[in-house]
């Protein structure tokens, strides 16, 4: 794919499909038109589909998609592609577009900014079209002053640098495992811990979650602890972390707002703490 040597010009969606691109709406055939490579965003055949096919059955496409002319002819969907879907299944053959010559960072950007903020996204939806921007935007480094990438990239969805970061980490999660945060089986906060761990431990502990254990953070850091990590040992630490007695403390919430943004979840601000109680571990046993 062509990266544009010049740095990205961020404007707003509305600003790119305006009204002056509104007035040079074209159309084309459904199947010169195809998807953009590596597209994050799922499209499924939810209620909201079939209420989408209905409309556009009964009254066409109202808003055309926005596309730039394809290497190899046709046309590349940057905003759309739900439409274009539901086009298909509402048995139409053309579709109204508006051609756009972008780079493929301005491609990236502006295909994320469009589908990102749609209600009931996955994490693994928001965390590889985070990183697409992510990537589409390091290749101009610092951009709007001395804001980071990440700070740019979470602006106007809410997310703080770190967060973006953390939500990029679930990129680094096996296919099984970042189905489970999806799915809400494991909470996105562990499922950034174990991203941390190689693809083979990770396979052990989806193993050993499919067997019924709970993964939890004091169980992958006794895992990150280990030098030689087997499938024994991971087994060993579930079956025996299963067992113990359990201690409960808890901290009133003013003591907690003292260190903890509003924004950080209960299962954030464990993880936290108990990143910092291994490092003081470590200390004392030193």
């Amino acid at each position: 794919m062509k990266r544009s040597n010049e740095k990205i010009e961020l404007v707003s969606f509305d600003e790119l499909f305006g009204t002056h691109d509104m007035e040079n709406v074209t159309s084309a055939r459904l199947d010169d038109i195809y998807d953009f490579a590596n597209h994050p965003f799922r499209v499924s055949e939810n209620d909201e589909m079939l209420e989408l096919i209905d409309s556009i059955r009964q009254h066409g496409i109202m808003v055309p998609l926005l596309v730039r002319p394809r290497k190899g002819g046709g046309y590349e969907t940057i905003a759309g592609h739900r439409r274009r879907y539901a086009a298909r299944k509402a048995g139409l053959d053309n579709a109204p577009i508006v051609i756009r010559e972008l780079s493929d960072d301005e491609a990236v950007i502006f295909m994320v900014d469009s589908n990102i903020q749609r209600e009931n996204i996955l994490p693994s939806e928001r965390a590889f079209s985070l990183a697409m921007k992510y990537e589409a935007l390091s290749h101009q480094g610092r951009v709007q002053g001395n804001k980071q990438t990440g700070d740019i990239v979470g602006e106007g969805l809410g997310l703080s640098g770190r967060q973006v970061k953390r939500y990029i980490r679930l990129t680094k999660l096996m296919p099984d495992l970042l189905e489970m945060v999806d799915d809400k089986k494991i909470s996105m906060i562990i499922g950034v811990e174990l991203s941390f761990l190689e693809e083979d431990i990770q396979k052990w502990v989806l193993e050993e979650i499919n067997n019924g254990f709970k993964v939890t953070f004091e169980k992958i850091e006794l895992i990150k602890q280990e030098r030689d990590v087997s499938k024994e040992k991971i087994h060993n630490i579930f079956e025996c972390n299963e067992t113990k007695k359990k201690r409960k403390v808890t901290l009133s919430e003013k003591k907690l707002n003292e260190y903890f943004e509003a924004s950080y979840s209960t299962e954030e601000i464990e993880g936290i703490i108990c990143s910092l109680l291994e490092q003081w571990k470590a200390q004392t046993e030193r």
